[in-house]
């Protein structure tokens, strides 16, 4: 054997690092080959036949890597002692075999070129195109997606026109509505992920990366956990830094505690589709995903609002304002705007067009908590900046179950109603701006 590769491991995340060895990926093996001598010791890459006069002979090479590769060198010695070296069948002029068969010389195994119907085949291409994002590629180059990545004890075949995406799910929450990317969605074990990344973010899914690397791919850690502000999810990053793609997120924490609270007595149904729709919200923030704006704000002061019986109930604010969407937090899901028991737990947040309210209602970015808007005709008064401002109180909506692919206001917001909540979204558009290609940003 000549030329056999000495990746570390047996694919890009096993064994664990501590226990993964660089050694010779191919190997004769005299088990199953008991007419042969291995005549190199433990490594086993020279072998000869135990008998003389053949005319033919079959040898078996033992492959120790999912992405192993190296070459069959084979010499005759003729009975007046002399040598000559086999050439390829049919190709007088090499005299080494690729094993696996890699005409293009590339140390991935042709028929899995084409079985995949692979086009660039280059060991460094990253050219997943599915689902479209801002950038193609997911980190992982064709030899990583070939050579591959155990998941929960299996080896899941990689797609290397699908991104895959690694969440190590420390709560088994699941992923909720995350799968409505499209992303190739892997869940790992605790031992399937290494503590060897970056200052953001430490856990990455190739610690055993060697040939034809494009560096760290990071595994998303997702984790049930209080939530700064008692909010109901956020993506959380040191050092404010932004947590937008998977090398820069720390943890993905969920407060399932918060989500039931604020549910009150909803059906479980209805609970658990916000707890999908929280997952699947932070898990977006985590791929690059915004909110649908950042244009909302907070009422000066005291909040008044008439009945339709024409009494004034007045809101108070008491404390500082409030953090309502602290880094890429979610807001929980409140069961409706303040009570009139003449406090409320801090100062009014007002939905305004093109904020985090915006957009298509059935997307996933969206906030859907009940809070107030500007309405003129409305029933409740506010003052931003000194101005007086007139308002409804939106009520909680169904949370999303899609990525949106459009900025337009839909339902509530859509803009031919003069009354819409937060009309067409700033940013929106989620499906086209996904990216969890750490390198890409």
């Amino acid at each position: 054997m000549v030329d056999v590769s000495k990746e570390k491991g047996v694919c890009l995340n096993w064994p664990p690092k501590d226990q993964a060895k660089a050694d010779f990926d191919l190997k004769f093996d005299q088990e199953v080959n008991p007419y042969i001598k291995i005549t190199d010791g433990d490594t086993a890459q020279k072998a000869e036949t135990k008998e003389e006069g053949l005319d033919y002979f079959m040898v078996t090479v033992d492959s120790l890597d999912w992405g192993a590769y190296g070459k069959l060198q084979v010499t005759a010695e003729l009975e007046d002692g002399s040598t000559v070296a086999a050439h390829v069948h049919g190709e007088s002029n090499s005299y080494a075999l690729a094993i696996p068969q890699d005409e293009n010389e590339n140390h991935i195994a042709d028929f899995w070129e084409k079985s995949n119907g692979v086009k660039n085949t280059g060991e460094t291409s990253d050219d997943d195109e599915r689902p479209p994002g801002d950038h193609q590629g997911d980190g992982l180059s064709l030899y990583e997606e070939y050579r591959g990545v155990r998941v929960n004890g299996s080896y899941p075949p990689l797609d290397q026109n699908r991104k895959d995406v690694f969440v190590w799910d420390i709560s088994s929450l699941g992923t909720g509505s995350y799968s409505e990317t499209k992303l190739n969605i892997h869940l790992l074990l605790e031992n399937e992920r290494a503590f060897e990344g970056g200052a953001f973010n430490p856990n990455v899914v190739n610690p055993n990366r060697g040939n034809a690397t494009l560096g760290p791919v990071y595994v998303l850690k997702l984790v049930r956990s209080e939530v700064s502000d008692g909010d109901a999810g956020e993506t959380f990053s040191d050092n404010n830094r932004p947590a937008n793609v998977p090398r820069d997120v720390q943890a993905v924490r969920i407060n399932t505690d918060r989500i039931r609270e604020a549910a009150g007595n909803s059906p479980q149904d209805v609970i658990d589709n916000e707890i999908n729709n929280t997952i699947a919200h932070e898990l977006g923030h985590a791929s690059h995903l915004r909110h649908h704006g950042e244009t909302d704000y907070t009422a000066d002061g005291d909040m008044l609002c008439r009945k339709p019986d024409g009494t004034v109930v007045n809101f108070l604010c008491s404390g500082p304002p409030p953090s309502p969407r602290k880094g890429s937090a979610k807001g929980a899901a409140p069961k409706g705007p303040p009570e009139p028991n003449g406090q409320a737990s801090g100062c009014f947040t007002i939905a305004a067009k093109g904020g985090a309210w915006s957009g298509d209602t059935s997307c996933i970015m969206r906030y859907n908590s009940g809070t107030f808007y500007e309405d003129p005709s409305g029933n409740c008064e506010w003052k931003r900046n000194g101005v007086l401002k007139r308002g409804s109180v939106g009520d909680h909506q169904a949370p999303g179950t899609k990525y949106c692919r459009s900025k337009t206001g839909t339902g509530i917001n859509d803009t031919s109603n003069p009354r819409n909540m937060a009309g067409d979204a700033t940013f929106g558009e989620c499906v086209f701006d996904l990216c969890i290609n750490s390198s890409k940003h």
